[in-house]
């Protein structure tokens, strides 16, 4: 099992590299890959000598180096189609949850840029206007007073391990003292 996904994910990654337009992979394939190196991590310490362990390393590195090679060639290209405005894009669910957000940044680059040629400084406006306040999602890890948030709203007060979105400008000193830490969505 192990050769034939090595095979796959080297044969994809070869195809990304040498054809300008994005191969068709197995929307599973980056699924497989991380079961296979689950596997692998569970067999090993199992009384097995140092030499095997070392062994069954090497092969985690290997499929982990094809792996986000082939992610980064991939999101590379989609990139550079998408600035070109070319929309023929296959992604895997991992790809498109990480080119998706970069797609949006593309669309604002390409919004900004025809502002600046055609001279439109109420695009430019509107787009400061709209990232005035940003909010994060933290978790604290110490109890923090009330505060007066940037978007001139009232926070707190917060004892560790409290959830709250706030405002990035507030949030920053926060997460760089350590009082508290960013919360993905998904651990909400």
């Amino acid at each position: 099992m192990s050769e034939e996904l090595l095979s796959t994910l080297q044969k994809n990654l070869e195809e990304e590299l040498t054809t300008e337009k994005m191969s068709e992979i197995d929307p599973e394939l980056y699924k497989a890959v991380v079961v296979r190196i689950r596997e692998i991590r569970e067999s090993m310490g199992n009384g097995d000598s140092q030499m095997v362990n070392s062994l069954l390393e090497k092969e985690i590195s290997l499929f982990y180096g094809l792996a986000a090679d082939l992610l980064h060639v991939r999101l590379h290209k989609f990139l550079d189609r998408a600035i070109r405005g070319k929309n023929d894009i296959s992604l895997t669910p991992e790809e498109r949850y990480m080119g998706e957000p970069l797609y949006d940044s593309v669309k604002r680059l390409l919004r900004i840029t025809e502002a600046l040629h055609e001279g439109h400084p109420s695009v430019l406006e509107e787009s400061s206007d709209s990232c005035s306040v940003k909010y994060i999602a933290v978790r604290f890890a110490e109890t923090v007073p009330r505060m007066a948030g940037v978007d001139m709203k009232e926070y707190g007060p917060y004892v560790p391990e409290d959830l709250a979105i706030i405002p990035m400008d507030n949030a920053k000193p926060l997460l760089e003292h350590g009082q508290a830490v960013e919360a993905w969505v998904s651990q909400i």
